[in-house]
């Protein structure tokens, strides 16, 4: 039964990831997310053969059946990652024991998706889905002074930056990891963050400087803070509880 849900809540997932990249394709452009979807070369509405999540994609080699024009890496790989939180939720949660907290985590899932994406695609969280993030952060986890101790070291590099050691909008994602997690996991989610993200951006510097490729070295930082929560709460690495239990 525990491997029918797990496998149901991942399929479940990788149909939610479909509709978010509609979401973040659609946000801030004033257009609405109903209607038929199409490609945006040759504007061929697309048949529903074509919209199976990551198997439409592989199926076509990555293009459009009509214009072979080049389908963003983007869509198979929201809709995987999304499919993998949501049964990693039904791993992690018991939907019997405890349904609301479930709802609400596979809500934060799929709005974290729509940050992270919007973030490499934009380089700027995106207000409305933070502050969403924000408000369900809260209800589960209701660390309020958490939501003030864990950013507060990486506001003050804001301040003395002026924004150009860290975003505004990376701080304001911390302050929902403190909510969510309290101190101890906030902490250690910020932290494994940075380790994620230097295993990460050192190697493809090194690559891209290698091949005489410019850098740009404005890096989204949110996707690896949400890479953080995941760590903490679905994989249960909480640093400061493990640093506690070897001191003692």
């Amino acid at each position: 039964m525990e491997i029918f849900s797990i496998v149901a809540f991942g399929i479940f997932g990788l149909i939610i990831g479909s509709f978010l990249n509609v979401v973040i394709l659609r946000m801030n452009t004033g257009k609405g997310i109903g209607g038929r979807s199409h490609c945006f070369s040759c504007n061929k509405t697309l048949r529903w053969y074509e919209l199976i999540p990551v198997f439409s994609f592989l199926v076509q080699g990555g293009k459009c059946r009509r214009c072979k024009s080049r389908i963003s890496w983007q869509y198979p790989i929201v809709e995987l990652v999304t499919g993998l939180l949501f049964a990693g939720i039904a791993f992690r949660f018991d939907l019997l024991i405890q349904p609301v907290t479930v709802v609400l985590w596979l809500v934060l899932a799929s709005v974290g998706v729509v940050i992270a994406a919007y973030d490499v695609r934009h380089k700027t969280l995106p207000a409305k889905a933070l502050a969403v993030f924000f408000l369900i952060s809260l209800a589960l986890g209701m660390h309020l002074l958490a939501m003030i101790l864990v950013p507060l070291p990486f506001l003050v590099l804001w301040a003395v930056s002026q924004g150009k050691w860290i975003g505004f909008g990376d701080v304001e994602l911390m302050a929902c990891i403190g909510a969510l997690l309290g101190v101890a996991g906030g902490y250690s989610s910020v932290i494994l963050s940075f380790w994620v993200a230097c295993l990460v951006i050192l190697p493809w510097f090194g690559i891209r400087t290698l091949r005489g490729l410019k850098t740009n070295h404005e890096i989204p930082f949110g996707p690896f803070l949400l890479i953080g929560i995941v760590l903490v709460t679905l994989c249960g690495l909480n640093l400061l509880t493990l640093v506690g239990g070897v001191v003692h």
